[in-house]
């Protein structure tokens, strides 16, 4: 029985191939990930569940410190929302496009996690002054 050995051309077109499988792989990932970073109602649900999992409504400041620092440094319209907005001259170097697209997420935010996890978040109506 013979053996065929792959020529060197052979091995060259395997190795750019085998190059590339991991930047199509890093590029998938990554737009994926800014897809769900920029889904406001996906990052709500994972701040309701990061409020849960870290003990709220319970431990309310403790899970709200952990989830809000943790927010702010994963999501780009959050940190620009409770940081940047928030400061006057940072304010200004915020162009009106950018600032209402942040307006925008930052409003189905809230909107979702006071219909998903008021509890958690304690943002539900007081039911004793709902009529």
């Amino acid at each position: 029985m013979s053996t065929v050995m792959p020529s060197a051309q052979d091995v060259n077109q395997l190795n750019r191939m085998n190059m590339r499988y991991p930047i199509l792989v890093f590029l998938i990932t990554s737009l994926v990930a800014c897809d769900s970073a920029y889904d406001a109602k996906k990052v709500a649900a994972r701040y309701c569940d990061c409020m849960r999992n870290n003990g709220s409504p319970e431990n309310f400041e403790k899970a709200s410190e952990i989830c809000g620092d943790r927010f702010k440094a994963e999501n780009r319209y959050l940190k620009l929302y409770s940081v940047d907005m928030r400061d006057r001259v940072l304010n200004n170097k915020i162009s009106n496009e950018t600032r209402d697209s942040v307006k925008s997420f930052v409003g189905t935010f809230i909107n979702h996690t006071n219909t998903q996890c008021c509890e958690e978040t304690l943002a539900c109506p007081d039911s004793a002054n709902v009529k």
